[in-house]
């Protein structure tokens, strides 16, 4: 189950020790958007995962919104809040969108990032392309049902 292991497990994205990420040399960090940076049922981004974008960004490392949503105004209300780029649709956890964007940035798997909430999609998807990733805890629970589902066998595997 190597595949479906990240590199790290945190709390939330607060919690992320931005030394860390600094001395891994990451160029380029992926976020997953709904339950990482968001709330599923809200726009509202919490003041403490700001800072930590904005002082990625501040050290020159590219910031990108990975997510499957169709939800594209949302989308693009939260990553123009950050001033960060993003794509959505993308259908995680195939690798394609993540290696299309490191390609047009130039950028190895190796300087990579994938924050998100999901090992099924967010930390499969990092695995596939061979990035490091870090594990989430959701902003929240109160999810649609098949997101419910999902979780339950994701917490039996991260055990």
């Amino acid at each position: 189950m190597k595949i479906l292991k990240p590199t790290l497990k945190k709390e939330n994205i607060e919690s992320i020790n931005i030394t860390e990420i600094l001395d891994k040399n990451y160029s380029i960090i992926f976020f997953d958007l709904n339950n990482t940076i968001i709330d599923y049922y809200t726009d509202t981004i919490p003041e403490e995962t700001k800072k930590f974008i904005y002082n990625l960004m501040e050290q020159n490392i590219n910031i990108y919104i990975i997510t499957n949503s169709f939800k594209t105004d949302l989308l693009k209300s939260v990553a123009k809040k950050l001033k960060v780029k993003y794509v959505n649709k993308a259908f995680k956890p195939l690798p394609f969108s993540i290696l299309k964007i490191l390609k047009k940035e130039k950028i190895s798997n190796s300087n990579a990032l994938f924050i998100g909430d999901h090992i099924f999609t967010d930390i499969l998807a990092a695995n596939l392309c061979k990035i490091d990733s870090i594990l989430v805890k959701p902003l929240n629970y109160n999810e649609k049902f098949h997101s419910k589902i999902v979780r339950k066998i994701e917490n039996m595997i991260s055990k």
